[in-house]
């Protein structure tokens, strides 16, 4: 009896070895397995934002030896940035392009990256994203549920498309322009003296047909994309928003990747952002000389006029954090 009780005894242990060794297989397998991440963004497949996903697919998939694919969804078909981040709070494995206006939902200090004139050129808001401010902001995102991977993606300049030409912010005024429906956009165009007029995008077209509005303000591959340009033929160069885009996951996504593998994501990110924002210089200047063949007249306007009329706007924000302004521009001169 003993010797029986002893031999069903070692058939248990050698069973438990067994299943424990199984168990440690299946872990083993399924931190081998690769991870897909379903990535949706807005842009048609042709525009530069598409172009580069492309390639940073191409990179992260090689860099990671495999383990890590993306899965793109261009021109919305996952839903629009609210409904993908909606979906990546609520677990799913997915990452979205977004800006700091979006961002301003969770955090109002973001708001300040879209005001008009905050900087000059492309150096002065990568400074601003990668200073200390910017680090904390993204922190405060992170207990949120958020983690942006990379803010150094050049989304574009905006400048302003009209009937008739505009040099001087007294040439806007009475003029009906279409913005999106934001705050930051609606101050900015009523202080130039213009009545501006919030609209979905896709409705402009047809808004400048019938005389609804007499023009716009976007980004030069927006108003080549939607043929705008048909029934405006001048642009002035404004410059009055250098828009930049995050790219964000959720935090739950993004902690359950090996310290390797978020390093690989943020260092391919910012390969292919460097690449994008290549493919976007060369885009402007192909759609300038494409715009110009077809009748538009580019307007180099008295800049300095615009910044002026538009400083006031900086104090119409009472939910930003006290002398906000003040900081950014001390950011600028270290």
């Amino acid at each position: 009896m003993k010797k029986l009780l002893v031999f069903a005894l070692a058939i248990l242990v050698a069973g438990s070895l067994l299943a424990a060794g199984s168990q440690e297989d299946v872990i083993a397998a399924s931190a081998d397995s690769p991870i897909t991440l379903k990535v949706g963004y807005e842009m048609a497949p042709d525009e530069p934002v598409s172009r580069a996903m492309k390639l940073w697919a191409e990179i992260i998939e090689e860099r990671s030896d495999g383990k890590i694919k993306f899965d793109l969804f261009p021109s919305s078909q996952l839903g629009s940035k609210k409904d993908l981040v909606e979906q990546m709070l609520n677990g799913a494995n997915v990452m979205t392009i977004t800006d700091p206006s979006f961002l301003a939902e969770y955090n109002a200090d973001f708001g300040i990256l879209t005001a008009p004139y905050l900087t000059t050129n492309w150096d002065q808001i990568f400074k601003i994203t990668d200073s200390e401010w910017f680090a904390s902001l993204a922190k405060d995102l992170e207990k949120k549920g958020l983690k942006i991977i990379t803010t150094e993606w050049a989304f574009g300049i905006r400048h302003i498309l009209t009937k008739t030409p505009v040099k001087t912010p007294e040439d806007l005024k009475g003029m009906k322009i279409r913005t999106p429906n934001n705050k930051m956009y609606i101050e900015t165009f009523n202080m130039l003296g213009a009545a501006a007029t919030p609209m979905p995008f896709g409705e402009a077209y047809t808004a400048l047909t019938q005389g609804v509005i007499d023009g716009l303000e976007n980004i030069l591959s927006a108003f080549y994309g939607a043929k705008q340009y048909e029934v405006a033929k001048y642009i002035s160069l404004t410059r009055h928003q250098y828009l930049i885009s995050e790219w964000v996951v959720s935090m739950d996504f993004w902690n359950s990747l090996s310290p390797e593998f978020q390093e690989i994501f943020i260092n391919t990110a910012h390969e292919a952002g460097v690449i994008q924002n290549d493919i976007a210089r060369e885009e402007d200047e192909r759609i300038i000389n494409k715009l110009r063949s077809e009748g538009v007249t580019f307007i180099d306007p008295d800049i300095a006029a615009f910044k002026e009329k538009t400083l006031e706007v900086y104090s119409r924000f009472p939910e930003w954090s006290p002398g906000l302004y003040e900081k950014i521009q001390g950011i600028l001169l270290e």
